[in-house]
């Protein structure tokens, strides 16, 4: 889906960047689930559950933070990617 990076051992942030600037800032819709999701880094998978919007989110960029039980280094990088064909996620803005 996009970069992210363990901002603690708990924690993995990722940060999109919108190609169009929205009308507003967006909600987030994500269906969530056991092992929904996956983190991949240093040659490890982690799966979690689904995210939430944190810190900076405007109607250009939105910071996505995995939520669930998450376990590794702080600052090492990866990527985020659906992990069950019922994954989904999406941006809302609408006025």
């Amino acid at each position: 889906m996009f970069n992210a990076f363990y901002f603690n051992s708990t924690n993995a942030r990722g940060i999109y960047n919108s190609n169009k600037i929205m009308r507003a800032t967006p909600s987030i819709d994500v269906v969530t689930g056991t092992n929904f999701y996956e983190f991949l880094r240093d040659n490890v998978v982690d799966s979690f559950d689904g995210f939430t919007l944190s810190g900076l989110n405007t109607n250009k960029n939105q910071q996505f933070t995995a939520s669930g039980t998450l376990s590794g280094t702080s600052g090492q990088a990866g990527w985020y990617r659906t992990g069950n064909a019922s994954s989904f996620v999406a941006l809302d803005a609408e006025l």
